[in-house]
């Protein structure tokens, strides 16, 4: 019930503040509109167990929030709950949605827009009867993405106390060393997140719009062009700026680059997520181009993309079961080669989605064209695919980069004996509540994460 509540309590916050923020960036013009489209993406850029770790370490009873309100008579719950925990979590994750939203704006919402508005309604009505009808998938497309996020996260809801999955799965696994107990929790999990991915399916099956390609267009001038540049700094503000300052605040720089562990833990994050990302865009590439050719084979080559879907624990825990009721042996004995199967079968999803949407890109007539010269297959691939390709790979690779860095369940579950990455050393110092010990390498990994994000973001453009 704590994982249901929590993630469904998530996806609506999340939903709620991403589709506002996407509507008033996307159709309004206000001050500094294009730098907010940017900087309202950064949060996705912190793991989600380092954004609730700084929000209970400042609320709660002895964090310099709580105790500044206390000295002016105010006192705050502690955030160790399940309503504030989706706050929190929403707070990191909006940018799904909101990113989402905004694409699909563009691509079937504005004619619709001023459909309503020819009709005599107000921009509000507009909104709200005609435009966010018209967006619903996209909303609740980056919902679902909120809440497998909190139904994968282990860091975070470790932090607020709330007894989740991922939770029981760690403590059946070290604490019991019971590992079909483990794996009857992780199957529970798995069930869960099909159901929602199925709910997911149904819905958008009766509820879909046609792409609508949108032209140029004059943005609405708000009445009140402050309030909405308010708002906007407000939640950029909460989401981004208080979580770095108050790391920084725990930060001991004096030792910040002396410190050879913190220093190994990000050289291995860095490798482990370059491996990885190199691994999974080679394989999802084979996987694309099979899929591409191979037409009544397609569902497997989906079934075999859809890691993402499934939480690190989950995986983790079924290559352990494999392995050790076929082979006799565990998956950690592998050491850094188990653990960066279970990453490579984790976020496979990323990577092979953007090589099917550029192979798509691809039109038959110049693949059947190709097909009637007398060349090389090798030179059809350079001279048609690899240009079509090349940008999908270069994002999808860094999007398999940051997300290697930042998962934290499989990788303690998995990691041999002795090594460390950012987060691993986040988690152990968080669950002693050591605030700010976790800082410095809470910083690096959020730094690494913003590099990423916004690598991601000149790419797109």
């Amino acid at each position: 019930m704590n994982s249901i509540l929590l993630a469904l309590l998530t996806g609506f916050f999340a939903a709620l503040l991403g589709t506002t923020l996407g509507v008033m960036t996307t159709l309004y013009d206000f001050p500094f509109r294009r730098f907010f489209s940017v900087a309202l993406v950064l949060p996705l850029a912190f793991p989600v167990y380092v954004f609730v770790y700084i929000y209970v370490g400042g609320l709660e009873y002895s964090g310099p929030i709580s105790t500044a309100l206390r000295s002016i008579g105010v006192a705050i719950p502690s955030p160790r709950n399940i309503f504030s925990g989706s706050i929190i979590f929403s707070l990191c994750l909006y940018p799904y949605v909101f990113l989402l939203v905004k694409a699909q704006i563009n691509r079937v919402g504005l004619k619709l827009f001023y459909a309503g508005k020819t009709l005599g309604r107000s921009n509000l009505r507009s909104i709200q009867e005609i435009l966010i009808p018209a967006i619903k998938p996209a909303i609740l497309g980056g919902s679902i993405l909120a809440m497998l996020e909190v139904m994968a996260d282990f860091g975070g809801v470790s932090t607020l106390q709330i007894n989740t999955f991922t939770v029981e799965i760690y403590r059946f696994w070290f604490g019991l060393q019971d590992y079909i107990g483990g794996a009857k929790l992780a199957l529970m999990l798995l069930v869960f997140v099909f159901l929602i991915l199925w709910g997911e399916s149904f819905y958008l099956k009766r509820n879909t719009y046609g792409e609508i390609s949108a032209t140029t267009f004059e943005r609405l001038e708000p009445k009140r062009p402050g309030l909405l540049f308010a708002f906007c700094t407000l939640i950029l503000t909460i989401a981004l700026l208080a979580p770095f300052i108050q790391l920084l605040y725990w930060a001991n720089f004096s030792t910040f680059f002396d410190n050879a562990a913190t220093l190994d833990a990000l050289v291995n994050s860095l490798l482990l997520g370059l491996g990885v990302a190199a691994a999974v865009t080679g394989i999802s590439m084979v996987l694309s181009m099979g899929k591409l050719y191979s037409r009544r084979s397609q569902p497997i080559f989906d079934i075999a993309a859809s890691g993402y879907a499934i939480p690190g624990s989950v995986i983790a825990v079924g290559l352990m079961l494999v392995l050790s009721k076929t082979l006799g042996i565990s998956i950690t004995s592998y050491g850094i080669a188990g653990l960066s199967l279970c990453l490579v079968i984790r976020f496979m999803t990323p990577a092979y989605r953007y090589f099917n949407a550029a192979l798509l890109g691809i039109k038959d007539i110049t693949i059947h064209a190709a097909a009637t010269m007398n060349i090389s297959a090798s030179k059809i691939f350079q001279g048609i695919y690899w240009p079509a390709i090349k940008p999908s790979l270069i994002a999808g690779f860094v999007v398999v980069a940051l997300e290697v860095v930042k998962e934290q369940p499989a990788t303690l579950l998995l990691r041999p004996v002795g090594f460390e990455t950012l987060s691993t050393k986040i988690y152990a110092f968080t669950s002693e509540g050591q605030w700010e010990l976790a800082a410095n390498p809470s910083i690096l990994l959020a730094v690494l994460g913003i590099f990423f994000v916004m690598l991601l973001a000149k790419i797109n453009r």
